[in-house]
């Protein structure tokens, strides 16, 4: 999902920043990522649904350093207002942000699925749990199965690139970090 379309980050782009789950409506002050929000389900379990929400930062620089210091802290404030405005004591904005994030997501499996990205069996399991994540009933996890790769990432693309794979904590939130060529 891009969250230029969700948090309306940038204004140059034209679009209204009058929005449910804007960075403006959710009082948030300081860098957010304007990239990327992987979001997964987990439907081993029908009546334990689990969401995931991952906010990706994609960076390409000659200057490495400081374009990842400043991804960390994009992401790591992504991460903190999502866990912020979706989780803990339950309240009807809540409610409202969560069901506007499982209808992206529904949304986004519709399109893949139209364009063959998603199979009509594993589009027909989301289907099966569609009430239940219209209707708030699932989890939003804050870790994916695999701790290495945190609570968010900065990808960076860069000529002198190592091809490596590391995580740090910047806020208490865990980044994974993914270096790639600018061939990669």
């Amino acid at each position: 999902v891009s969250l230029e379309e969700i948090l309306r980050v940038t204004p140059s782009v034209g679009l209204k920043k009058d929005f449910i789950f804007t960075k403006s409506s959710i009082g948030a002050t300081g860098p957010m990522s304007d990239d990327l929000l992987f979001i997964g389900l987990d439907t081993t379990i029908k009546d334990d649904l689990k969401l995931y929400l991952y906010p990706v930062e994609v960076k390409c620089s000659a200057n490495p350093t400081s374009f990842l210091k400043k991804g960390d802290a994009q992401v790591a404030e992504t991460f903190r207002q999502l866990r912020l405005n979706l989780t803990g004591p339950e309240f009807f904005i809540k409610r409202l942000y969560r069901t506007f994030f499982t209808s992206q997501f529904l949304n986004n499996a519709e399109k893949l699925c139209a364009n063959g990205l998603l199979t009509e069996e594993e589009y027909s399991e989301l289907e099966e749990v569609r009430f239940a994540l219209l209707n708030d009933g699932f989890k939003i996890e804050e870790w994916l199965q695999d701790k290495k790769l945190g609570n968010a990432a900065v990808v960076s693309y860069h000529d002198q690139a190592i091809h490596e794979i590391s995580t740090s904590v910047k806020d208490n939130v865990a980044i994974c970090h993914i270096h790639l060529t600018e061939k990669e």
